[in-house]
């Protein structure tokens, strides 16, 4: 057994969760998605900049939008 303590890390994982998107990014994504829920969102980072992938729902429908850390929508899904 082990006796240092592994450091926590976050891995793109299949293993669900849900990170906390900031606030005034979840706010710009209601003002501009009102019939929309933020379902779940996940924060990544890549090539040093963080970015937020974050599921929409309406019903049955869906809506994916990749968000940069500025509140800046990149990718629409």
């Amino acid at each position: 057994m082990r006796k240092e303590k592994i450091a926590p890390r976050r891995h793109n994982i299949t293993i669900p969760y849900q990170d906390e998107l900031p606030l005034d990014i979840k706010e710009e994504i209601l003002k501009n998605y009102k019939e929309y829920t933020i379902d779940r969102a996940k924060i990544f980072e890549e090539n040093g900049s963080i970015f937020y992938d974050v599921v929409l729902v309406n019903g049955k429908k869906r809506n994916y939008l990749r968000i940069n850390d500025k509140g800046k929508i990149l990718k629409k899904g």
